[in-house]
């Protein structure tokens, strides 16, 4: 059981680590939807978003279809909060 909690607090760790990352990530979103919006860009950038799914795909590895379907909501997350 020792073994399970361990393995369980090791995982408590990582998720603290993924919702401080994310936090980050979409306050650089917003940066980024103020320069967008600032320079008459629009949210939506199909070549950015091809380049990111690309680089998703190579570091991947086996776990890459789980991956993107997390990736996918992180992206879609991002979109929403710059069309706000």
């Amino acid at each position: 059981m020792n073994d399970l909690l361990k393995l369980r607090n090791n995982i408590d760790e990582i998720d603290n680590e993924l919702i401080e990352l994310l936090k980050k990530r979409f306050s650089i979103v917003i940066d980024v939807k103020k320069y967008k919006s600032i320079n008459k860009l629009p949210v939506l950038d199909e070549n950015r978003e091809k380049e990111i799914n690309l680089k998703l795909k190579n570091k991947s590895g086996n776990f890459y279809k789980e991956i993107d379907l997390i990736y996918q909501a992180i992206l879609k997350v991002s979109k929403d909060l710059q069309n706000e």
